[in-house]
């Protein structure tokens, strides 16, 4: 079975719930977090059991997102309009 790696953005509640349920699936990997400016990153990291955070989801987006070929799952709504989320 092909192992997959995950990387999840947003570490709230429901941020830490689907890390949680990644792992239960038995053949991902939850490779990096993108946690927000105020948080401990580290602290966040080590926690959640997780080496690569990224306070920036640029810089994981880069790595891990629809431009570099990779699938993306989205929980909340990326805009309000298909032209907003064109950036239109």
């Amino acid at each position: 079975m092909q192992r997959l790696r995950a990387a999840v953005l947003g570490t709230g509640f429901v941020g830490r719930a689907h890390i949680e349920g990644i792992r239960r699936l038995g053949n991902v990997e939850v490779y990096a977090i993108g946690v927000g400016p105020e948080d401990d990153a580290m602290r966040l990291g080590a926690e959640l059991h997780v080496e690569r955070v990224s306070q920036d989801y640029r810089t994981l987006l880069a790595d891990a997102a629809i431009d570099a070929g990779k699938h993306v799952l989205c929980e909340q709504p990326l805009a309000m309009s298909v032209a907003e989320a064109r950036g239109s």
